[in-house]
């Protein structure tokens, strides 16, 4: 049974905020990480036990074509504190390890980070990720091409999410389509694809 995975990260104080009690059904697993390195013993450890996944939210900052994981040493700076992740991440250092099959069915992949898919370095990214990550059965990758704001949980309603300016997903959002192998594809009715890359079952 696919199910979903939301991996965020616990050294930046606005994101930490927003994931915490996020969803409280059972239904997401969650993925807390502050390195590189946590994210892969994370990713090896639901190898291990043989969860499969549709749906994957990756909740960081970010720049075009980079997520950043910060370390929880606060006696460093932020920038000490920053990991980078960028194309090579998945289409080198992760490549052979296997992950792929934790995304046996059609999948969907999306980064809340600002500015993720922005020019030519997101739509690397965004390439590198579907892959190797997608090489099972496709599906397709997603991410901002703008800034957005952290709602922290407290404000009512609209706590627990990144806002993005204007909030035009049509306009800010880069989208990715890959064929089983992770090649990517163009279709011909994107709309098959769904409308929101998270689908109305993964309350985002």
């Amino acid at each position: 049974m696919s199910g979903k995975l939301f991996i965020y990260d616990t050294g930046d104080d606005d994101n930490r905020e927003q994931a915490e009690n996020r969803f409280d059904d059972g239904e997401v697993t969650l993925l807390p990480c502050s390195t590189k390195e946590e994210l892969i013993v994370g990713l090896d450890r639901l190898l291990a036990k043989g969860c499969m996944f549709n749906r994957v939210l990756v909740q960081t900052h970010g720049k075009p074509g980079r997520l950043f994981f910060y370390a929880n040493d606060k006696r460093k700076s932020d920038e000490d504190r920053k990991h980078v992740i960028c194309d090579t991440f998945f289409s080198s250092e992760i490549r052979k390890k296997g992950y792929d099959a934790l995304f046996p069915i059609f999948t969907t992949i999306y980064f809340d980070g600002c500015n993720v898919g922005a020019d030519t370095d997101g739509t690397e990214f965004l390439q590198a990720v579907g892959g190797t990550l997608l090489r099972r059965a496709g599906g397709q990758t997603w991410a901002w091409t703008n800034s957005g704001w952290a709602i922290p949980n407290a404000v009512p309603w609209i706590g627990a999410h990144t806002f993005h300016w204007p909030g035009v997903i049509d306009s800010n959002m880069k989208v990715l389509y890959f064929a089983p192998g992770g090649n990517q594809i163009i279709p011909k009715d994107s709309d098959s694809f769904g409308s929101h890359p998270l689908g109305p079952r993964f309350r985002h």
